[in-house]
């Protein structure tokens, strides 16, 4: 019965020490790695293409999307067929040229300039229309038009998912202004 014991006690002290060694040899390396990734994208959207090249409709001169900057930026991706885009577009103008808040503003469409530049010319909007070098399914999670995002220090703080409401701009004037981007242009 002693000897019994003492070959249980054996086994159960060997599969203890297996166990240490799987953990601390394979199951620890892949969980940190784990965190590791889900701490990096805890609040990414673009994934690799953080930062991303842009065409201003106006000047025709390239950009750079500075998503990983200390720069607060709206990114707003719309379409000329998309109706509620250009609802909200009227709103949208409306709000930038009274807010207080000063923040890199650019809205993404992934058509043609030439029909980026009929289209502002027809509604006479004067917002920074750029076009991306991608398909906008290419940066957004879900196929919904209009999107915007509020973006700092590579960091995604705020989405939306269709139209802003008129109303709800004050709030996101204030959403801005406390990330503290009332010193950038």
């Amino acid at each position: 019965m002693n000897r019994f014991r003492i070959v249980i006690g054996i086994i159960v002290l060997l599969v203890a020490i297996f166990f240490v060694f799987i953990t601390k040899k394979i199951v620890m390396p892949i969980f940190e790695k784990m965190v590791e990734k889900s701490e990096k994208e805890k609040f990414y959207f673009l994934d690799e293409k953080q930062n991303f090249n842009v065409i201003n409709i106006a000047t025709g001169i390239p950009d750079v999307v500075e998503i990983e900057g200390k720069k607060p930026v709206f990114l707003h991706f719309w379409a000329t067929w998309c109706g509620p885009c250009i609802k909200e577009m009227y709103s949208l103008q409306k709000f930038l040229k009274t807010s207080d808040t000063t923040f890199m503003v650019y809205f993404l469409s992934d058509e043609k300039i030439e029909k980026q530049q009929k289209f502002i010319e027809k509604h006479h909007f004067k917002l920074p229309f750029y076009k991306i070098d991608q398909p906008v399914s290419s940066y957004l999670p879900y196929n919904i038009l209009p999107t915007s995002y509020v973006c700092k220090n590579g960091y995604t703080y705020l989405v939306q998912f269709g139209a802003f409401d008129e109303n709800e701009l004050p709030k996101l004037n204030n959403f801005i202004s406390n990330l503290g981007c009332r010193t950038y242009k």
